[in-house]
């Protein structure tokens, strides 16, 4: 089990505008047993890693935020006591609402998963159970699939309703596959993976992942495989049993379609909201309405984004942007030709 602690800041500086400028992911590369080389590719990255399962490009690391060092540049303490800077600096980076909700801590955290082999059979923890075990929160999360081989799939969920003697059962004999729902995954595929879903990504996947920050996981069921050592990595059977929701109706495939061809929702729940955004001309997003960061995470095409006074950033296929909650008209412009991007933020009415 791993627990990365949330982003913190103490800043020392005022803010002079009313905007924060527009951060670009600093992304940490993973190399795990079933990670592959797509990660790179879809990135136009040159890296020689090998086995890059898991790219984290928004992501909770202790007391530091991506982009604070350029918000201090441009700020000045006229005598402000650090607490009412710190108190200044996360409204206008996470929102009222979701500092509200959620404290001092980045609530989310941004990944691409790269499946060249199959990942173990996991579940995570609701946020009761992880607060009780492990004083965090639990683990909700959603798949949008970027590319996917023939033949690719993911498990979520039952495709009957069994107990907790019968799933144990089937973890010892090696059978649990088959009462785990097989959905087919191809590009353009979206899924919802509550707390308390057993789920799986199957091999010939890339994934965009957006999830609660945590990185909480049971791990069930993992092939028999080995690493270079010859060790088997470590299962968490017991711990599972009981944050499992044993039930088989649970739909995880969430349907969409873009109206007009440039914006849909995909997945709504009280910790994100996401929506798939593809236009090829000028787009603009009034975020204040919001009172949430915003993250784009560019699955195609190069765009260029601005708002207020801030310098623009460009991004490409593969980045990641955040923006800031103090935004306000935000401009996407795309550049050379059409771009499609997930834009997730958090709810105004989480916590509720």
């Amino acid at each position: 089990m791993r627990y990365n602690a949330l982003y913190k800041t103490k800043p020392e500086t005022e803010q002079k505008s009313a905007a924060l400028p527009v951060i670009k992911s600093q992304p940490q590369d993973k190399a795990v047993l079933w990670g592959g080389n797509k990660i790179h590719k879809f990135k136009y990255n040159t890296s020689s890693m090998e086995r890059i399962g898991e790219s984290w490009e928004i992501f909770p690391i202790n007391d530091y935020i991506p982009g604070k060092e350029k918000a201090d540049a441009a700020t000045s303490a006229k005598g402000m006591k650090p607490e009412e800077l710190k108190n200044k600096f996360l409204d206008e980076l996470l929102g009222a609402s979701v500092r509200k909700a959620f404290g001092d801590n980045f609530p989310l955290l941004i990944k691409f998963i790269d499946a060249t082999d199959k990942l173990s059979i996991q579940v995570h923890p609701n946020d009761e159970l992880a607060h009780k075990r492990h004083k965090s929160p639990g683990k909700t999360e959603m798949w949008y699939v970027i590319e996917a081989e023939d033949g690719a799939f993911v498990h979520v969920g039952f495709n009957k309703s069994i107990d907790k003697d019968e799933f144990r059962r089937r973890v010892e004999d090696n059978t649990l596959e088959e009462v785990l729902k097989r959905h087919p995954a191809k590009a353009g595929d979206v899924f919802f993976v509550p707390a308390g879903q057993v789920h799986g990504i199957g091999s010939g996947c890339l994934i965009a992942e957006i999830q609660q920050a945590s990185d909480i996981t049971y791990r069930i069921y993992d092939y028999g495989r080995k690493d270079a050592d010859g060790n088997t990595r470590e299962l968490h059977l017991e711990d599972a049993l009981n944050a499992i929701d044993f039930n088989a109706d649970f739909d995880s495939g969430q349907k969409y379609e873009l109206k007009g061809g440039v914006i849909a929702a995909l997945v709504k729940c009280r910790y994100f909201n996401t929506n798939i955004i593809q236009v090829s001309k000028e787009y603009h997003r009034d975020a204040r309405e919001l009172d949430s960061f915003i993250v784009y995470i560019c699955i195609g095409g190069q765009f260029e984004i601005s708002y207020n006074n801030v310098p623009k950033v460009e991004a490409r296929k593969g980045e990641v942007i955040l923006i800031p909650a103090s935004a306000g008209n935000v401009i996407i412009r795309p550049l050379n030709g059409e771009v499609k991007l997930i834009e997730t933020y958090v709810p105004i009415n989480t916590g509720k």
